[in-house]
């Protein structure tokens, strides 16, 4: 693991928090994780799935394609990849070389969060992701849910107590939210010039 390798800024050999595990559905959820693109779904079946986010063919990227049954359909040429990572379908050809794939990395839902490994398969542990004791996610009286907005239904993309998305508090009360609108026409008031 240390020290690092020419290039390397970050340890492979480890578990990162991909998504929030509501994120996951049917719809392709297109990530860059240590530099690199990963696409998370979730297969019919319900289980989370993350491969690798380009096509080896033309590297279009595969959160901008679609799903068909567990496999994901290129958005360029059609050409298809299982949730093994494994091409299942070359439209223009009838024989599919077994070496044409895409990366899988292994993914875990744990509490809140989807955790993905970036390096080696074979080293995932998942004795090694956090204690949910340990970080205070089971603390008496917590609710462990991801802070989102109530009215626009988008996560917060900053540390603020502002939605990012609709511009409104994300606890959405109608009181909060009129303290914030009348903060808002205040200030632009203020800051109106003078005729």
């Amino acid at each position: 693991m240390y020290p690092f390798r020419e290039g390397s800024f970050a340890v492979r050999n480890g578990w990162y928090v991909a998504a929030f595990r509501n994120e996951l559905g049917r719809d392709l959820l297109a990530r860059t994780i240590l530099n690199q693109p990963v696409v998370l779904y979730r297969k019919e079946d319900g289980e989370a799935v993350a491969v690798g986010g380009r096509c080896p063919h033309r590297h279009f990227p595969l959160g901008k394609s679609c799903l068909k049954g567990d496999a994901i359909v290129c958005g360029y040429h059609g050409i298809a990849f299982g949730a093994d990572g494994r091409c299942v379908d070359i439209p223009s050809q009838d024989v599919v070389p077994r070496a044409y794939k895409i990366p899988t990395y292994p993914l875990v839902e744990h509490g809140l969060w989807a955790w993905i490994w970036m390096g080696d398969a074979d080293k995932a542990d998942v004795a090694l992701l956090p204690d949910l004791e340990e970080i205070g996610v089971t603390a008496a009286g917590m609710t462990a849910r991801p802070f989102m907005c109530r009215r626009c239904k988008g996560a917060t993309s900053c540390s603020t107590t502002i939605c990012s998305t609709c511009r409104t508090l994300p606890s959405s009360t109608p009181a909060a939210s009129a303290r914030w609108k009348m903060r808002r026409r205040l200030k632009n008031w203020s800051s109106a010039p003078d005729f």
